[in-house]
């Protein structure tokens, strides 16, 4: 059986593929123009503009945009 078609029938042209349909993208930052598909993604791009580090990390002075970098440095303490 074939990965490529999921009737069991191998077939040059069909693909078909892990990933979602494509979203639109609906959020554009009116800074630089970038677009986004999802809200989050928009918001934390705006912080690249607007300079905002909201997370600190308690045990030095380093800043980060994304709350995941901080808990990824963190595991070097």
């Amino acid at each position: 059986r074939s990965s490529l078609c999921r009737e069991g029938r191998q077939s040059s042209n069909v693909v078909i593929s892990d990933q979602p349909p494509s979203r639109k993208k609906l959020f554009r930052c009116l800074e630089c123009g970038k677009s986004f598909s999802w809200t989050s993604d928009w918001i934390r791009h705006q912080r690249i503009h607007s300079g905002e580090w909201p997370y600190l990390c308690g045990d030095c002075v380093q800043k980060f945009i994304q709350s995941f970098h901080l808990l990824t440095h963190q595991q070097i303490h």
